[in-house]
């Protein structure tokens, strides 16, 4: 009996710790495997705000509040904080681009969707997912962190297209008139007749065409001047302003493509009775856009 005693109680003190080190092991990796999930989320909640975010995201520094917010949110339910969030993005002209916050982290363990992606990785140290339980037998959570990566598809951001104004005297050389001759640092249309203008618009969009315009009035109705685009009126005005240091400025907005085109100033009333004369006064032209 005393023999059957003493080989239990050397089972007892060799299996205990065995069995000891089974139990928190168990317990370690099942906190360590419940809580990556949460940081699974936390980088799934992550990824959609970046793309929230989408073309207002930056090219470098902190990744932007928003990102860090959701992460925040699904972490502290359980209490956690991440350690450090990464981003990595293609919106802009020379991708890709990093963002980190906190702790440097490791490349993404995700694959990139395609070209146009944002992909963010949230890190949390293995100690605030489970009890460092094994330290005392060499398994030592302490340093070790736990990666959680997410990529989206990210839609490409429009070019921004660079505002095209032209503006161009009455007077000067890229102007082409068909009738009159410089008058008072402008053009004197003294005739119907025309002063046109070449441009090479770069993008499809709305433009403004404008004119600053005076007249000699005479005769029952007031001058009228015309706008043209490519051999079709667009516009029409009748001009009330009768001196340079008056003019006024009219302007018409046009729908038009990206290329070659020609705008025209156009003189469609005069009139003649001596000493009357009704003559149109162009100072300048102007085209601007896309709106």
């Amino acid at each position: 009996m005393k023999k059957r005693t003493g080989a239990i109680v050397l089972e007892l003190i060799v299996g205990l710790p065995v069995l000891i080190i089974a139990l928190l092991a168990i317990v370690e990796l099942g906190l360590l495997s419940s809580n990556q999930a949460m940081v699974h989320a936390a980088s799934r909640a992550a990824a959609d705000a970046a793309v929230s975010v989408g073309c207002d995201m930056p090219t470098d520094g902190e990744v932007p509040s928003e990102i860090l917010d959701a992460v925040e949110k699904v972490l502290e339910a359980r209490g956690m904080t991440a350690s450090c969030v990464r981003v990595e993005h293609t919106n802009g002209p020379d991708p890709p681009y990093l963002l980190t916050n906190g702790d440097e982290a490791s490349p993404p363990a995700a694959e990139p969707l395609g070209d146009n992606y944002v992909c963010v990785s949230v890190c949390v140290e293995n100690t605030e997912l489970a009890p460092n339980l094994l330290e005392a037998f060499c398994v030592d959570l302490d340093d070790t962190f736990s990666q959680q990566t997410v990529c989206r598809c990210l839609p490409p951001c429009p070019e921004e297209t660079a505002m095209f104004d032209l503006l161009v005297e009455a007077e000067s050389d890229e102007a082409n008139p068909t009738v009159g001759g410089p008058y008072d640092e402008g053009w004197i249309v003294w005739s119907n007749g025309e002063i046109c203008f070449n441009a090479t618009l770069p993008a499809d969009g709305t433009y403004t065409f404008s004119s600053r315009l005076w007249a000699s009035q005479g005769g029952p109705d007031l001058a009228n001047a015309a706008f043209i685009v490519d051999g079709v009126q667009v516009a029409d005005f009748d001009i009330v302003e009768t001196s340079h240091a008056t003019a006024g400025v009219y302007s018409f907005d046009v729908v038009l493509p990206a290329g070659d085109h020609e705008f025209c100033v156009a003189f469609t009333n005069d009139f003649f009775m001596p000493p009357i004369d009704r003559n149109l006064f162009v100072d300048w032209m102007s085209i601007s856009g896309p709106n």
